[in-house]
């Protein structure tokens, strides 16, 4: 039950997340709209952040260079789905419990079960929403995986 929780609240976020990647991508928007799809794509941040002062090769800068595309389209298309299993008064509901739990000074867990509540998940929503979450899980992983396989025992040290 926990489990499901976490991954109903992390597609949430997802979800919430969306319309910054937009904005991103030369949707309408000011011009916030990079700062927020960083934000929305923290996984791959972090991913990648392992190699945060690592003197890299021209080779192997290359391979991260085409995995950094090859996930991040692989993580906006799962991203993509995650959307389209909420619908749009889903996504308005989540939103207003959000802010009204804010401003009701509602943190954390207590939080998350007004916006959870409010959006009314269908079984099979929550059943997509988990599949998903899952296949972005292992897909980070695999990059993990591969970003590591790139690099040397030195740089690994």
């Amino acid at each position: 039950m926990r489990t499901g929780r976490i991954v109903v609240a992390f597609i949430l976020a997802l979800v919430l997340a969306t319309p910054s990647l937009v904005c991103a991508k030369g949707g309408k928007g000011g011009g916030k709209g990079g700062h927020k799809a960083k934000a929305a794509n923290r996984e791959l941040d972090r991913a990648f952040a392992q190699l945060d002062g690592i003197k890299l090769t021209a080779d192997q800068q290359t391979k991260v260079d085409t995995l950094k595309t090859e996930y991040t389209t692989k993580v906006a298309d799962i991203q993509s789905k995650s959307d389209a299993v909420i619908t749009a008064d889903q996504k308005r509901a989540a939103k207003d419990a959000k802010k009204t739990a804010k401003s009701a000074g509602k943190r954390g867990k207590e939080a998350k079960a007004d916006v959870d509540a409010a959006m009314k998940l269908t079984d099979q929503q929550k059943s997509q929403i988990s599949d998903l979450a899952r296949q972005k899980k292992d897909t980070l992983k695999e990059l993990h995986q591969k970003i590591r396989s790139i690099l040397t025992p030195e740089q690994l040290a």
